[in-house]
């Protein structure tokens, strides 16, 4: 992209996006740690190994309470959260609001077409206070639904 400056606009060039090898994000995770430096543990409230899905989709949200259980507010099912140190500090300037980490599947996961969603995370690798992770495990259980030519399509993943 680039801003033309004497007319005030931006030209977009016309080659197409080429987006990297699903290999390519292993390791990668949407979550600033700062974020969720204050993390006391994870409370699970689905066993990660009872899902068809191989992965979960990973977010911060922002609270009103450090403990207790989130509210689901997405589509699918929540499956874990964060619970923060009691002497976490509120999120700048914002008295009582807490940025927390939630882990949820949605009603379209697994994606019938393959691929899974920018926040998805494989659920071994949630821990306090650490970005989940995308890995090799998570991306060969994909490639071995999609082989496997099961259609998930209607079916609730958890």
């Amino acid at each position: 992209m680039e801003l033309n400056s004497t007319a005030s606009s931006i030209d977009v060039q016309s080659s197409p996006i080429i987006l990297p090898p699903l290999d390519a994000r292993i390791g990668q995770s949407h979550v600033d740690p700062t974020d969720i430096e204050n993390e006391s543990h994870i409370t699970w409230l689905r066993d990660p190994a009872e899902l068809r899905c191989c992965y979960v989709r990973e977010g911060v949200n922002l609270r009103c309470s450090r403990i207790g259980r989130i509210a689901q507010h997405r589509d699918g099912g929540l499956i874990a959260y964060a619970v923060l140190d009691r002497d976490a500090p509120p999120l700048c300037g914002c008295k009582g609001v807490w940025i927390r980490r939630t882990f949820w599947i949605a009603e379209n996961d697994p994606y019938a077409s393959g691929g899974y969603p920018a926040e998805a995370i494989d659920p071994q690798t949630i821990a306090p206070r650490v970005p989940g992770m995308v890995t090799s495990r998570m991306l060969a259980s994909l490639d071995e639904l999609q082989s496997t030519g099961i259609s998930t399509e209607g079916e609730p993943c958890c």
